[in-house]
């Protein structure tokens, strides 16, 4: 992980053969695009959305946090940011890295897997097939028809995720590895992975088909190389968002949580991921939206939802509730937030304090905040903790946005 990124554009069609690249390469978009000086157009004053956030702590307990923005919502304008933080969160730098292709770059996601060693993922969207989405592309690339030809060829996807690492995240600009292409036709969908206790990373990932969508990628190999294995099945007519989580539980089955289009459905796999049971609907009570489950360094469960336990409020009152039994029963409950907002990540450091980064009025506000807190405050259900801190500001983009103004 040796090669510094300046301006990084890599070729997508290195995947290919060398023929195949060699008459075709010239003719189409190289992909991603990384940079590492925001331009104009990346200022908080031209943001006028952003969401879809992720943090990690690095050894050291630097944080680092990245998040969607760019355009009027969600789509092809938007691009990543990723900042970082040596104060436990009190103030971030300006962006270090940013991925800005000509279409849309979303999902990201922050890890720092066991060795060290700092993964940030994130989804690009060269293409999509839909008949509208090819109306918009015929604005930024000639020849659409061409080049649904030319991915259907060669086996290209309307999705692809990659990978960028980093062993050096304790530094404030640290050194990137050049990007990898992990997999196509698939969302990262910006959930951390899971270590097993036999090593192997279960990432919890989904494909864009409507067969077989939820597919977790696997890897025995610390990273090195992915692999899938079994599907969930899932009713038909009950697919959400596929923001799934995974945690292995202590008698080593593997619990999925995923967001569904009645609140929050799950999965179980007593083979490692080889099969899973139908998605059914859980015993937790959600509105549709991201929630995030971790286990903590305790061993304790730690679920991150809007509301109370059994609760379904709308994307407000962002609370935090603990397991002593793997989800069987929940405890505490520490509002995080009580106004809208939504998506909420974590993280939890060495010295035992949680961080939860989520978005605040995402077209409105355009807030990207920050709690840290304790397992003490989670368990009695208010601050008593000095680690404790509501509320914090990340980062808060300033642009006009004329479909969210008031009149």
């Amino acid at each position: 992980m040796k090669k510094m990124i300046t301006v990084c554009c890599i070729a997508l069609l290195a995947v290919l053969s060398a023929k195949a690249a060699k008459t075709e390469a010239p003719r189409w978009p190289h992909m991603p695009y990384i940079l590492t000086e925001p331009g104009e157009e990346h200022h908080p004053s031209n943001r006028m959305f952003q969401c879809v956030m992720s943090i990690e702590a690095a050894p050291n307990g630097r944080l680092w946090a990245a998040w969607d923005s760019g355009g009027y919502g969600e789509g092809e304008d938007n691009f990543i940011l990723l900042a970082t933080s040596g104060d436990e969160g009190r103030t971030w730098s300006e962006p270090k890295l940013i991925i800005d292709p000509p279409f849309r770059a979303s999902y990201a996601m922050l890890w720092l897997d066991p060795n060290g060693t700092m993964w940030f993922t994130f989804n690009i969207w060269p293409i999509r097939s839909a008949r509208a989405d090819q109306i918009t592309w015929q604005n930024k690339i000639p020849d659409i028809s061409g080049y649904n030809a030319f991915i259907k060829k060669y086996n290209f996807a309307a999705s692809q995720f990659w990978a960028i690492t980093t062993d050096d995240s304790d530094k404030e600009n640290p050194t990137w590895e050049t990007p990898r292409l992990i997999a196509m036709e698939v969302a990262g969908h910006m959930n951390k992975p899971t270590v097993l206790r036999n090593g192997t990373w279960v990432w919890p990932t989904a494909t864009l088909r409507h067969e077989h969508p939820h597919r977790p990628l696997f890897s025995t190999d610390q990273g090195e190389s992915f692999h899938f294995r079994g599907h969930v099945p899932i009713p038909d007519g009950k697919r959400g968002c596929d923001e799934n989580m995974i945690i292995e539980r202590k008698d080593g089955s593997l619990w999925m949580l995923d967001r569904t289009n009645y609140g929050i459905g799950e999965s179980f796999s007593f083979d490692e991921g080889r099969t899973w049971s139908t998605m059914k609907e859980s015993s937790i009570a959600h509105t549709v939206a991201r929630f995030y489950i971790r286990r903590l360094n305790s061993g304790k469960l730690l679920l991150v939802k809007h509301g109370e336990l059994n609760a379904k409020h709308g994307r407000t009152r962002l609370m935090a509730h603990l397991s002593d039994d793997d989800g069987k029963s929940w405890y505490g409950g520490l509002l995080l937030e009580d106004r809208q907002c939504s998506y909420p990540d974590g993280t939890q450091t060495k010295d035992g304090t949680i961080y939860i980064i989520y978005d605040h009025e995402r077209h409105k506000a355009k807030e990207i905040l920050m709690a840290a807190f304790t397992e003490k405050d989670v368990a009695v259900g208010k601050i008593v903790s000095n680690k404790a801190r509501l509320k914090q500001m990340v980062d808060k983009a300033t642009g006009r946005n004329p479909r969210h103004e008031k009149n």
